[in-house]
């Protein structure tokens, strides 16, 4: 097969290109964000209806094989006052340099349009195995802002309406965030240092080398973010 870099694969004008590489979820479901290292070798894809994010190894030409030492684990269903409330990954984002792992973690608002909107979060994450960081709480800072989830207010220091379905970052590592329903995008600045792991995936049970440094035994961030508009 050949690089990608020699051959253009994409379709443009109607003209269908080749595909290189498709890569089958082992799980039926919603399908809602990807986002991949800097040199194409670990990838990530959030899973809405399964409330679950999976990891590949491998690159674009000779393909990719699912990491098993993944597991990113969240809660997945709430009450709510028309019923059971599922919520699950969005967009997700891996933060270069720093290789922190973004999810962002909302209703699908299908139990009801207000319902989804004292759970919207964004988690940070192990990119190596899952495990949670820490977590931005739009939904708290929501309601300790306005003292309820799902209403704009004149100052611009909170969406109101906690639909957080994508996330992004600048170059000084301040967080980005899309409120669906809120129509806006808001900033969270973190107040410490962020930590830099290093992504050192054992690729021994795909049959793939990655870097021989290891996992940091304790990596935590000593402060929570805080949000700046």
């Amino acid at each position: 097969m050949e690089s990608p870099d020699v051959t253009p694969k994409w379709a443009s004008n109607g003209n269908s290109g080749k595909i290189l590489q498709e890569i089958v979820l082992p799980d039926k479901g919603s399908l809602r964000g990807v986002t991949v290292n800097s040199d194409g070798t670990v990838l990530y894809v959030s899973n809405w209806d399964q409330n679950k994010v999976y990891c590949y190894v491998g690159d674009p030409v000779s393909g990719y094989s699912l990491y098993d030492g993944f597991n990113f684990a969240v809660d997945s269903e709430f009450a709510a006052t028309d019923g059971p409330l599922q919520v699950g990954p969005f967009g997700i984002q891996l933060m270069n340099t720093k290789n922190l792992l973004f999810v962002t973690h909302d209703a699908d608002f299908k139990g009801g349009a207000g319902s989804g909107y004292s759970y919207g979060r964004i988690y940070v994450a192990n990119p190596n195995t899952g495990e949670l960081l820490d977590t931005v709480d739009a939904a708290a800072w929501n309601l300790k802002i306005e003292g309820q989830y799902d209403n704009h207010n004149s100052e611009n220091n909170a969406s109101g309406y906690t639909s957080t379905f994508a996330v992004d970052f600048d170059d000084n590592f301040n967080l980005y965030t899309q409120s669906w329903y809120g129509w806006t995008i808001d900033k969270w600045i973190y107040s410490g240092e962020l930590p830099t792991i290093d992504i050192t995936i054992d690729g021994s049970t795909t049959g793939i080398e990655f870097l021989d440094s290891t996992i940091p035994n304790e990596v935590s961030l000593k402060a929570k973010l805080s949000k700046s508009i």
